[in-house]
């Protein structure tokens, strides 16, 4: 799953028109644009490092921490750590705070740069805005996925229910029961069939 596009005016406006060697507009607007999207912040960060950086800078690690201090962290090239000077990198941290039943989480994005520029810092935020999106909108498809998912449920017992209750109060007309005695005899039916007692129901309704 992608993110939405990222305007053009929007980088032009932070005069990310031409910066030099990867960092041209269009090379910008990829990198974002091709950020994963998934509920888990590692996977998401992890790809920001290892496929969108490349594309507009020269080195990138990011540490994520998760609950109970979890560390994910992830760098590009392999020997980054040694090659990259805190004081050479573009560092962004952000802080998102839990929601629903989804954990929070710290990340720490550094990315380093070949040549000096104003608008470095503007597109490392705009790499690591993206991704925290990308992290919520997968959360949010989730959690409407999963409340689809309760309210098909839900219109299924509902029919189901309704689809029993009719059978019953035919039973009682047919056989002068009273409700209970009338669910009993469903249940008795379902039971020595080997059958659903909606699948009894249903037979009831049809027959009458």
């Amino acid at each position: 799953m992608r993110g939405s596009t990222v305007r053009s005016d929007t980088l032009e406006g932070a005069g990310v028109t031409g910066t030099g060697p990867g960092t041209e507009l269009a090379v910008v607007v990829q990198a974002t644009d091709s950020l994963i999207s998934s509920t888990e912040p590692s996977v998401v960060f992890d790809d920001l490092v290892q496929r969108s950086a490349p594309l507009v800078c020269d080195a990138a690690r990011v540490m994520v921490y998760g609950p109970g201090a979890t560390l994910h962290a992830s760098t590009w090239p392999q020997d980054a750590a040694e090659q990259q000077p805190e004081a050479e990198s573009v560092v962004t941290e952000v802080k998102v705070p839990a929601s629903g039943d989804h954990d929070g989480y710290h990340a720490i994005v550094s990315l380093r740069f070949g040549f000096p520029d104003h608008s470095h810092p503007f597109i490392a935020r705009l790499l690591v805005d993206r991704a925290i999106a990308n992290v919520e909108q997968a959360r949010l498809a989730e959690i409407a996925a999963r409340h689809k998912s309760e309210a098909d449920n839900l219109a299924i017992a509902l029919s189901t229910n309704r689809d029993i209750g009719v059978a019953v109060g035919i039973v009682m007309t047919n056989h002068a029961l009273n409700r209970d005695e009338a669910f009993a005899l469903l249940s008795r039916a379902s039971q020595s069939t080997n059958r659903k007692l909606h699948e009894i129901a249903l037979e009831v309704v049809r027959v009458g």
